[in-house]
C-alpha cells in the first residue's frame, strides 16, 4: 500500500510558550479587524527565516508533479491539484489517513455533493518544513479567530496549478463562495505568463477587499464564516508559451469525528 496513505506523525508540538514566534500579532489583530489579512512574503519573518532558498526551491518544484483533477463539473481540463487531510493541535501535526474531499452543494455549486477521491500529496512534501511551517501558522490564526480557545483543528491541504497555456484557467470555478470552514489560507506558490487571478473578498454582498497574488509566498487568511470568496480567471499575456498559476490553500475547521472511507491505491485526479 502507497505510504502517503496512512496515517502519519510528521512533527512535534510546540515548545511551552513557543506559540507567539509563528505569526507577527498585527496579523492577528487584522484578521480580528477585519475579518481577513494579507501577508507580502517579506512579512513572514522568523518562520521562513530560517529555511533555506534550496528547501523553499524544492517545494515549489513540487508543483510539476500535480496531477489531473477529473472531477470538474465543467468538463474542464485547466486544474492539475494533489489534496491531504491533517490533525493540527498545539503545534502537533499528524497526517490522516488519505481521504476524499467532500463538500456540500450549498459551498461548491459546480463540484459539491459528491466525494472526490484526489492523488494524495507526495509524502516527502506532506512532511515537508514549508509544510509544517504553514500548517502551525494557520492553525494559530484560526484559533485567533475562535478567541484562543484553543481548538484541535482538521487542517486541508490543496494544491493547485491551473494551467492557461491554450484556454481560460479557473482558479474558482464554483464562483462566489464559502469553504464551510472556519479559516482559510490562500497562498501564491509561482505564476508565468498570466493575467488576472485576483482574489475578491465579500461581506454581505458588499466586495470588503481584492488583492492580485502576484509574488511567491504572497498570502491571504481570511474568515471563512463571515466571508466569501472568490479569484478571478487568468489568461495567458503570450501565446504559445507556457502559462500557470500555482497555489496552496489550507482550511481549518474544528476537529470532529468523520465517517470512515475505503482506502484507494487510485484516484481520478
Amino acid at each position: 500500500m502507497h505510504s502517503d496513505l496512512s496515517p502519519q506523525q510528521v512533527s512535534h508540538p510546540y515548545p511551552p510558550g513557543g506559540l507567539s514566534r509563528y505569526h507577527p500579532g498585527r496579523f492577528a489583530d487584522s484578521l480580528l479587524r477585519e475579518r481577513y489579512t494579507s501577508i507580502a512574503p517579506a512579512d513572514w519573518g522568523a518562520p521562513f527565516g530560517a529555511i533555506d532558498r534550496h528547501t523553499l526551491a524544492s517545494f515549489a518544484e513540487s508543483w510539476d508533479r500535480l496531477v489531473d483533477d477529473r472531477w470538474m463539473g465543467d468538463g474542464g481540463r485547466y486544474r492539475r491539484r494533489r489534496f491531504a487531510a491533517f490533525a493540527v493541535a498545539d503545534g502537533a501535526i499528524t497526517r490522516k489517513q488519505h481521504r476524499p474531499h467532500f463538500q456540500k452543494r450549498a459551498h461548491n455549486r459546480l463540484n459539491g455533493g459528491i466525494s472526490r477521491w484526489f492523488s494524495p500529496v507526495e509524502r516527502m512534501i506532506g512532511e515537508h518544513v514549508v509544510t509544517s511551517t504553514l500548517l502551525r501558522i494557520g492553525e494559530e490564526l484560526a484559533n485567533a479567530l475562535i478567541g484562543w480557545a484553543g481548538c484541535a483543528w482538521h487542517a486541508e491541504l490543496h494544491r493547485f496549478r491551473i494551467d492557461a497555456s491554450d484556454q481560460i484557467g479557473k482558479p474558482s470555478p464554483e464562483g462566489l463562495h464559502q469553504d464551510g470552514v472556519t479559516a482559510v489560507l490562500m497562498i501564491l506558490i509561482d505564476r508565468r505568463n498570466v493575467r488576472g487571478g485576483v482574489t475578491m473578498l465579500v461581506e454581505d454582498g458588499r466586495l470588503v477587499a481584492q488583492f492580485e497574488l502576484a509574488s511567491p509566498l504572497q498570502a491571504i487568511v481570511l474568515d471563512d464564516i463571515r466571508l466569501r470568496h472568490t479569484v478571478t480567471p487568468v489568461i495567458a499575456c503570450n501565446m504559445g508559451v507556457p502559462a500557470r498559476r500555482d497555489a496552496l490553500v489550507i482550511t481549518f475547521r474544528p476537529e470532529r469525528n468523520t465517517k470512515s472511507f475505503p482506502l484507494k491505491e487510485t484516484s481520478n485526479g
